[in-house]
């Protein structure tokens, strides 16, 4: 239909590297069948999406040529075999049409193109499906810190990838991508870069940016009208999954055969997975709402003041983590009231939780820690279902009151709340006498912003449900295997997947016990090692400075949280180590979760290997006033546990000293 003088196909990015800043040109003369059959060398251009610069240019030895006036193959005329069918104001044209469908379509595009009397022709474009995924640690490191044992991945990694679909495909509207967003590899869970800057990109492009500009405000309001919807959609799920969680919970899983347990487990993931469907797009709303606000504050009031006022923006916001925090602050009071309960529950073995003799002696405290329990004693301290809920481990919540009690604050809730909303109410008309000519639009950003940190922390919260309930399934057949000496150890179940689960039902548990040997040892020697990065990067780079320079006593992070302090670092790498950590110490960690809070009130300073200015280590450290830097690379081999450091946490720096 084009009498094409050249043609060929442009990528608004660079699918075989998953490069999403190059765009990726192949050409030739006459019509573009030369260059989509494949059948012929043609010449190839990468250029910089930004500024057009030649990253690579091969230009072919192209021997055939598909001439319009024919449409069949021909051989090249001998003077452009070796001449580039291109010149730099074609390519200039080239990637600016790259640029604009992208942006018309907020998804990196595959366009068919053609030059003809030199007219530039657009003759088709669609979405590019698939790319090169680019598997790091930047979105896994901190919802998964450690090794992931095989049984904990096999059951949620159905439950991700349908998530991932159904959030993307159904809720945000976005093209369909091949392949899964997380990957267990080398024992540790693994992102793809890629299809989280992919997603990303096409939320912002599509409805934040329009949004922070004022531009067509209402028709992206609408347009978002599911980020609205999917609080109310959720709460309505949230009441039928409470109920099937009662009617699991009220099933004696002893009383079972090995079969019925296995159909035990197996409405337990189910159940997870039906109710974990619109998990990412409630995290991606969230992490992507976080990132206009915050880059709508550092716009109208500057880098410094950014922190201090996105958190106090989104302070009023009622979490579950809140409320665990307060009723362990009340539990803890009991301790801080009594110099002598103080010092019976420190000494005593609290693997049962309070003993017959503290029960006797304080019956108050008694029932306000089996009150707590009872609430909150399905909280996890690790997403991997080898590790026991705080109902499970009773020595975990003690050390956490202890680190509560040791800790430095204990303001009164009602003054703190009191404080929080006038400090909230005073930024946000900061903000807003800033932004004066989109009120409307930084109020409604503000309150989507406080809507999502509740839900993605009480979603977070009722999922932990399903914890204790797996566990319990599965140490069922682990205590009846492990008699059996079909393991090597109680844990090792964990390490062995749902199908091998299936197996071992089947075949009877001798089935696999060379598989549980096997993975009990290998998920061991993960935990024992630091996780590469980056899989594109040598194994030691986080540690001989490939990554961050060559000074050995100094590493650079990402600024957490304000304030300079030097001190003594523990390292706390689990559970066992909490009652361990000394007041006062530098608490260093791949990252901390919700369920790990009260340990800030005994730190001086965090550091963790992983997150950024909005992760929940940060803003804990910023809520309680201490120094923090985030994704120190590699800190945990850095580091011995009483190595002395600055913290520099307005800098994101961390000097070690002598």
């Amino acid at each position: 239909m084009i009498d094409a003088d050249v043609a060929g196909v442009a990528f608004s990015a660079d699918p075989v590297a998953g490069d999403l800043d190059v765009i990726t040109i192949d050409a030739n003369f006459g019509l573009g069948e030369s260059v989509v059959s494949g059948e012929v060398e043609v010449d190839r251009w990468r250029l910089g999406k930004r500024d057009g610069s030649v990253r690579d240019a091969q230009i072919g030895h192209k021997l055939q040529w598909v001439p319009p006036s024919s449409g069949h193959f021909e051989e090249m005329p001998p003077a452009q075999i070796d001449a580039a069918c291109l010149d730099a104001s074609q390519l200039e044209a080239l990637r600016e049409l790259a640029v604009t469908l992208e942006n018309r379509f907020a998804w990196p595009q595959d366009c068919e193109w053609a030059f003809a009397d030199g007219v530039l022709w657009l003759l088709q474009t669609r979405p590019i499906t698939r790319m090169a995924a680019r598997w790091t640690r930047d979105e896994s490191a901190e919802r998964f810190p450690n090794a992931m044992t095989r049984l904990t991945w096999s059951v949620i990694f159905g439950g991700f990838n349908r998530s991932f679909r159904n959030s993307m495909e159904n809720i945000l509207q976005a093209p369909f991508y091949r392949g899964p967003w997380f990957e267990r590899i080398e024992g540790y869970v693994y992102g793809d870069t890629t299809a989280a800057a992919l997603y990303t990109l096409h939320f912002q492009r599509k409805w934040l940016e329009r949004l922070s500009q004022g531009i067509d405000v209402e028709p992206s309001l609408q347009a978002l009208s599911w980020v609205h919807d999917l609080p109310q959609t959720w709460q309505r799920d949230q009441d039928v999954f409470l109920l099937e969680i009662g009617r699991l919970q009220a099933i004696d899983v002893d009383a079972l055969d090995d079969a019925r347990v296995l159909d035990f487990l197996r409405d337990v993931r189910d159940l997870g997975e039906r109710y974990f469907l619109p998990n990412i797009a409630i995290s991606f709303a969230q992490r992507n709402i976080y990132a206009l606000l915050y880059r709508v504050i550092v716009g109208k009031l500057g880098h410094e003041r950014a922190p201090a006022v996105f958190d106090a923006l989104l302070a009023p916001a009622e979490t579950r983590t809140a409320l665990v925090n307060r009723d362990a602050m009340e539990l803890a009071a009991h301790l801080r009231r009594d110099p002598h309960l103080h010092a019976a529950v420190k000494a005593a073995d609290f693997a049962n939780g309070p003993t017959p003799e503290i029960a006797a002696a304080w019956p108050e405290f008694n029932n306000a820690w089996h009150a707590f329990l009872c609430i909150h004693g399905h909280r996890e301290t690790d997403i991997d279902l080898i590790s026991p809920t705080w109902g499970e481990a009773p020595t975990v919540v003690r050390d956490l009151l202890l680190a509560l009690v040791d800790g430095s604050q204990h303001d009164d809730h009602n003054t703190q709340r009191w404080q929080k909303r006038k400090l909230a109410v005073e930024a946000q008309q900061q903000l807003l006498d800033a932004h004066d000519d989109y009120r409307y639009t930084t109020n409604e950003v503000i309150e989507l912003a406080r809507i999502y940190t509740v839900l993605d922390d009480v979603e977070h919260y009722q999922t932990t449900r399903l914890h204790p309930l797996f566990r319990r399934g599965a140490l069922t057949l682990a205590r009846r295997w492990l008699a059996q000496r079909a393991l090597p150890c109680i844990e090792a179940i964990f390490c062995l997947d749902f199908d091998e689960l299936t197996l071992a039902v089947a075949q009877g548990p001798h089935a696999v016990s060379a598989i549980a040997e096997r993975e009990w040892s290998a998920y061991r020697e993960a935990g024992e090692r630091t996780p590469r990065w980056s899989l594109g990067e040598p194994v030691d780079a986080d540690v001989d400075g490939a990554v961050h320079g060559t000074d050995p006593n100094h590493r650079s992070g990402v600024p957490g949280s304000p304030g300079v302090v030097e001190g003594t670092i523990f390292i706390v790498r689990g559970t066992e180590d909490f009652g361990r950590m000394p007041a006062g110490a530098v608490l260093v960690a791949r990252t901390t979760n919700p369920a790990w809070t009260p340990l800030f009130y005994r730190a001086s300073a965090a550091i963790t290997e992983s997150g950024g200015p909005l992760s929940h280590g940060a803003v804990t450290a910023r809520e309680l006033g201490l120094p923090a830097v985030m994704s120190v690379r590699g800190v945990l081999q850095w580091l011995r546990d009483g190595d002395r450091v600055r913290v520099d946490g307005q800098r994101g720096r961390v000097q070690k000293l002598d």
